[in-house]
């Protein structure tokens, strides 16, 4: 009896020793676990690795879903179908050739410096207010030719979709190459007449009524006017009051 006792004793032994140490291991991977989730850890191991690094949210909430490298976007202007210049990572958008605006600021200047040097008459009744009122007028073209030759004149976006009734298989077309035909007719009525939109083989769109594809700029301009060669830019619906103010 003696002997079972002491085998029981000793089975009882063992196993506390094992839960002492299933708790110690439970202990230890917990910490651990904890430290590893802790946010403002991870975060701070994120922004110490290689590359730039960018994080959203608050501080205190950060977990590692809501960390990521910041991204390369393309932009607008890098992939612009049309001629047009850009300036200032697209912020600016000119024709084509925007060298000949140097020109025309050029001639401008030039006429404002013929103005005041030879056709103001010093011995007038009021020559300082004739200048002042040249210069102000100087001041007003400038800003519009500005704002006329950098500014979007009212392109309209290209659609970069294939439609699907543009294309004919060589079966429907009786050929072995493909072929392109226009979409079904679209009509807009405006104050009770119905006009047909046209539609741009190159946009691929049905322009609105009084827009133009500016063969210069290769884009389609809403209520376009001209392609204005001393601004290099297209005149349409945006562009039509600074153009008119220059």
């Amino acid at each position: 009896m003696e002997t079972e006792h002491h085998s029981t004793d000793q089975e009882q032994g063992q196993i506390q020793e094992r839960h002492a140490q299933a708790q110690g291991s439970n202990g230890s991977s917990s910490s651990s676990s904890a430290t590893s989730c802790n946010p403002i850890r991870r975060a701070a191991e994120y922004m110490a690795g290689p590359g730039p690094r960018e994080a959203c949210g608050r501080l205190g909430s950060l977990m590692p879903s809501c960390l990521r490298g910041s991204p390369t976007a393309t932009r607008v202007h890098q992939v612009w179908p049309g001629r047009n210049v850009f300036f200032l990572d697209g912020r600016v958008i000119c024709g084509p050739d925007p060298r000949g605006l140097i020109l025309t600021a050029m001639a401008t200047l030039l006429a404002e410096w013929i103005f005041l040097c030879y056709v103001v008459d010093p011995s007038s009744a009021h020559p300082a207010l004739v200048s002042s009122a040249s210069l102000v007028l100087l001041a007003t073209v400038t800003a519009s030719f500005a704002m006329a030759a950098t500014r979007d004149p009212g392109i309209i976006p290209r659609n970069n979709n294939n439609p699907a009734e543009l294309s004919l298989s060589s079966v429907e077309d009786g050929t072995t190459g493909s072929a392109t035909r226009a979409p079904p007719s679209r009509f807009l009525v405006v104050n009770g007449v119905e006009m047909q939109l046209k539609f741009c083989r190159t946009c691929k769109i049905h322009r609105p009524p009084r827009s133009h594809h500016c063969a210069v700029c290769d884009n389609c301009v809403d209520k376009f006017d001209q392609h204005c060669p001393w601004i290099s830019q297209c005149v349409g619906l945006v562009s039509c009051f600074s153009d008119a103010n220059y």
